[in-house]
């Protein structure tokens, strides 16, 4: 016996190709398109087109694009993609065509002090910042699984605090099992940026709001981030982004020093997908193996923040090779991240 409720209007047709005229008319309405990923919640990562409707729209067509809407939903994989490939092909096309207005960005250098005279250590972070450093890059590891080996503390980050500019920002990176019971400790002892791997947390959005809240409570800027390693895929922290701060790609394994990726391409593709998941607001940090070689390609393909550690401690000139390693000095984004 059939069903009495009206089926949608598109679902007899699986959408899996439309005309140029109709993806245009599909993104005026629709902000939401589900994720290709196989086995996502209808809560899945959203494709946003922020687009302004230059007037109003009769209910009816609303009630259509609506209607489109619901179908997508239950579409296979292979219509989902190729929706979301006509709209994203689409969308490039205009705006290949379009003239946009950029801010000027400047590329931050974070020197990773694991990799100084720790006998000389003050004369060492002197010539950095001396030589241009924003940051100061502390990874901090506690010899679990994540990062088997045991290095810097926050009694050294408290000592940073107190010897170094005040706009020298310190960047925490915590490679320790459950973060959530060692964010007051950094916190106090001065910590101006904090990441960790969301993989080593129970409740990684717990550690981010507990960033936050004690930022509120000691009332100073803190920014609060995750690290991606090379085995983190990107989807599995979809529901972290809109608090992420700064998100770190990691060119090594964490504590071991080796890297999955045999290319410079490989890593560049690998920022590049970050960059595009992450959006222009949110700063992207590379760790592992940066020279000036490869930092300017990096940044182009959408990096901001630098960690380095021997490029710029076992130099005998820091200060040409941190501005070596912000690419000139500048590189381009649509909006300004913190």
């Amino acid at each position: 016996m059939r069903s009495s409720v009206a089926r949608p209007i598109f679902a007899r047709t699986p959408p899996v190709a439309f005309s140029a005229h109709r993806v245009r008319r599909i993104r005026s309405y629709v902000a939401v398109f589900p994720s290709p990923v196989r086995g996502r919640s209808d809560r899945s990562r959203s494709f946003v087109f922020p687009r302004q409707r230059r007037e109003k729209k009769q209910l009816g067509e609303d009630y259509v694009a609506n209607q489109f809407v619901s179908t997508l939903f239950s579409v296979s994989r292979r219509g989902e993609k190729a929706v979301l490939t006509a709209v994203k092909t689409e969308i490039s096309d205009e705006n290949e065509d379009s003239e946009c207005e950029y801010d000027e960005n400047e590329v931050i250098v974070s020197p990773s002090i694991a990799k100084a005279d720790l006998w000389d250590l003050k004369t060492s972070v002197t010539k950095a910042v001396e030589g241009g450093a924003n940051w100061l890059h502390v990874s901090v590891q506690d010899g679990s699984l994540l990062a088997p080996k045991i290095s810097l503390g926050s009694p050294i980050v408290s000592c940073l605090r107190k010897n170094v500019p005040k706009n020298v920002k310190l960047d925490v990176k915590l490679n320790t099992l459950e973060p959530f019971d060692r964010i007051e400790e950094f916190v106090n002892a001065g910590a101006d940026v904090i990441t960790f791997a969301p993989e080593s947390a129970k409740q990684p959005m717990a550690v981010l709001q507990k960033i936050k809240d004690l930022a509120a409570v000691h009332d100073r800027e803190i920014l609060a981030g995750i690290v991606l390693n090379p085995s983190t895929s990107i989807f599995t922290v979809e529901e972290l982004v809109p608090c992420c701060d700064i998100v770190v790609v990691m060119l090594v394994n964490a504590g071991l020093g080796t890297t999955p990726y045999a290319t410079l391409d490989e890593q560049i593709s690998r920022v590049r997908k970050v960059r595009a998941y992450f959006g222009p607001s949110t700063r992207v940090q590379i760790d592992g193996g940066v020279d000036e070689c490869s930092a300017k390609e990096l940044i182009k393909a959408g990096a901001d923040t630098i960690v380095a550690g021997s490029a710029v401690f076992k130099s005998n000139d820091p200060k040409r090779v941190i501005h070596a390693l912000k690419g000139g000095g500048r590189m381009y984004n649509k909006q300004r991240p913190r």
